[in-house]
């Protein structure tokens, strides 16, 4: 399945974490609520690790993605990214090669927690798909490197599987 990064902050500094944060939701059917159109369809979500995710179904090609990803600790300059997996029953890709429309890109607060939330539409090319296979790829860097464009220290990489779904 080819992997397709749709959100990546890059070198973000203390102030931007800690200065204007909004206030995040505290359970993820209230934050999916309050980041999908009552005119979608929300096709599965997922809670890990307080972390969260959901797809949901714009039209027949283009979905609604949102995560909202732990970044407490992260203060100085540091990096991450999401990428999204979505493949079909064959496990082939099914994201089109359009650039990803973004909707929402923010930190919020909840406590003494930092999470990054985004929220963007895809274009999928879903025409013989039944079935999506929904993964995140999360990477996150504590100290990332200016000069050499390398993580320095406190790099952290897992893979989050959203869902198996019929269309």
């Amino acid at each position: 399945m080819a992997i397709r990064p749709l959100f990546i902050a890059t070198t973000l500094v203390a102030a931007a974490l800690l200065g204007g944060c909004a206030e995040a939701s505290q359970t993820l059917d209230e934050w999916v609520a309050a980041n999908t159109n009552h005119a979608e369809k929300t096709l599965c979500t997922h809670e890990e690790r307080g972390e969260f995710f959901f797809i949901a179904l714009a039209s027949p090609d283009r979905v609604r993605l949102g995560s909202r990803v732990d970044m407490t600790g992260y203060k100085a300059t540091h990096e991450f990214g999401v990428a999204w997996i979505i493949g079909n029953e064959r496990t082939a890709s099914i994201v089109a090669k359009v650039q990803p429309k973004p909707i929402r890109e923010r930190y919020v607060k909840q406590g003494s927690r930092i999470y990054a939330d985004n929220v963007e539409y895809e274009t999928l090319k879903t025409a013989e798909s039944k079935l999506f296979r929904v993964e995140v790829q999360v990477h996150k860097c504590e100290v990332w490197s200016h000069s050499s464009e390398t993580c320095d220290s406190g790099r952290k990489v897992y893979t989050v599987k959203v869902c198996n779904t019929k269309l």
